[in-house]
């Protein structure tokens, strides 16, 4: 499958529910669905992988590997495991975005640096050229 949203609409298939009924069942905002782009937020995937474990977060996430997984969802998985996997990626996941956040101000300081170090040099010509000038008599 190519998109997130190519992927969700096969499970949908597959649970045989609509878009809405999907939204429901794993507790998310109307309009989620159709809102769903190539990201995913953690709290949003975790929210699909309690409701529905037999799906694949990886293949949910990436398309790449098995669409259902090997575990039903009476298999006895811990949920408490389950909801510490997903508080450390939602976890990670504002990590990165701060990091984001703090690479974009230094981008903006380096910027204004570079803007700085520019004038800095064309001041220095302008001296040396007078400087030349006043050799020069």
């Amino acid at each position: 499958m190519k998109t997130l949203k190519d992927r969700l609409l096969l499970i949908t298939k597959y649970l045989g529910i609509s878009g809405r009924e999907f939204e429901r069942a794993c507790g998310l905002t109307t309009g989620a669905f159709a809102g769903f782009g190539d990201r995913l937020g953690a709290d949003i995937l975790k929210k699909i992988a309690i409701k529905y474990p037999q799906f694949s977060t990886r293949w949910i996430l990436t398309g790449e590997g098995e669409m259902l997984t090997s575990t039903s969802p009476n298999s006895g998985i811990d949920a408490n495991i389950l909801e510490k996997f997903y508080a450390l990626f939602e976890s990670r996941e504002n990590e990165h975005k701060t990091i984001l956040g703090q690479n974009s101000e230094i981008i903006k300081q380096n910027s204004d640096i570079i803007k700085q170090n520019s004038e800095v040099m064309r001041q220095n010509g302008e001296l040396i050229k007078i400087v030349a000038k006043f050799i020069e008599k």
